[in-house]
Formats: C-alpha cells, structure tokens, sequence
C-alpha cells in the first residue's frame, strides 16, 4: 500500500486475475523473472463466506473507497454475483473509473454498480438498503491521522447489515465499535489478511499454508502493539 496498481509496470508477467483487478500485492520471483497476482480478492472471499457467513449473491453492498484492495474487493463481488453494488470515493472520478472497467471486464454480469458522492445523503441512502458495507479505507488505521476515524457516523450504520471494515490494525476500529454498538454484525479486516496472506504463501513456497498458525500470530502480533 499504495503501489498495489503502479507496480504492475515494473514486472515481467502479470496473472490473468490481477490484470483484470488492475493491482498486484503479491510478486513471485520465479528465476528472475516477476510475476505479479493479486491474492486479496480471494482473502477477501473466503473471510466473507467462512468467518462472516455472508453469501453475497443477490444482496445490496456498499464499497467503501477505489484504491488497489477495493479493486479486488469490488471484482470480487461481482463474481459472487451480487445484485447491486455501489462504490464511494473521496476522489468520486476515481470510483467512476473503477465502476467503468468493472461493467466492461465482466460484461453479461446484470448486478447494477453505481457511483455516489462521498459522505452524502445518496451514500446514506445506499447504505440504509445495504446487506453488506465493506470499508477499504485507511480510516481508523493505527498509527495514521486518520486512527480515530470511521468512514461513517454511528447514525448512519444500519442494524440489518454485515459491516466488514479491512482494517486489521487495530483489530476493533471505530467503525467496528459503532456497528457494535448500533446492532450491526461485524468482521474485522484481519481474516482477510492472514487468508490472502496464505495463498501469498502458497505461491512463493509451493506448499500448503498453516493458515492456523498465522492466524494466531497475527492476533499474538496486534495484541503486543
């Protein structure tokens, strides 16, 4: 972070999923030669389904942000076909562009994708029909300015939903703690990183990953911060 989408020049090979997302996170040095993939669309899928036991196809999601992890994110719920998916961006023409290439990359997918202004009441609206609200903002990250902030008021949170926030650290942010608070469900962003972490792993070793062991160091590691 943030070079997830500029470092795709620098690389010899890009996999066919990461050149469809348009960011890489993960860089395989295979002889010499760098093959860029991007393994947080499938981080992001399997916390979703196995630790927030959420089936997204059919529901309403509202994205939070355009950068490199919401890319993946977005692609990602597209394949999981879900009905409606609205993105907000602080830099809207940013959310535009990504909207832009998601209906043209996965073209025959008949989910709606809209645009909406950040922080406004369309955004309000959206998120009050939501069945899932993914933040993949910096907001509330430790050790940022941005550490006590929630990309949403608590007023505007609404109980039906699923908040899942990416951010790991720390492992509850403020906008966790007002979804709590509000009735909310919640899930937290570290699953999602020790899962696309994993499958990091698998690619650089070639053997399966001890996804327990990870998970439990991460938490052992934000418990010492």
């Amino acid at each position: 972070m943030p070079y997830k989408e500029t470092v795709r020049v620098l690389l010899d090979e890009v996999d066919p999923l990461a050149k469809h997302i348009g960011a890489c996170n993960t860089i395989v040095n295979r002889d010499g030669k760098l093959d860029g993939h991007n393994t947080d669309a499938a981080g992001f899928t399997r916390a979703l389904l196995q630790d927030g036991l959420f089936e997204p196809a059919g529901e309403r999601v509202v994205v939070l942000g355009a950068g490199g992890v919401a890319r993946a994110v977005c692609f990602a719920l597209m394949w999981e076909r879900v009905a409606r998916l609205t993105i907000s961006n602080r830099d809207e023409n940013r959310a535009r562009d990504l909207a832009g290439e998601l209906q043209v990359v996965l073209e025959g997918n008949r989910a709606d994708v809209a645009v909406v202004p950040w922080l406004s009441e369309a955004l309000f609206t959206e998120v009050k029909k939501a069945h899932l609200v993914v933040n993949c903002t910096t907001l509330g990250m430790a050790l940022t300015p941005a550490a006590h902030q929630s990309p949403l008021p608590s007023a505007r949170i609404p109980r039906h939903a699923l908040v899942f926030d990416l951010v790991y650290n720390p492992l509850e942010t403020p906008l966790l703690t007002m979804a709590r608070d509000s009735g909310a469900k919640t899930l937290g962003g570290l699953s999602m990183l020790v899962y696309q972490g994993a499958a990091a792993f698998e690619l650089w070793t070639g053997r399966k990953a001890p996804v327990e062991v990870m998970m439990e160091a991460a938490k052992a590691a934000l418990r010492a911060r």
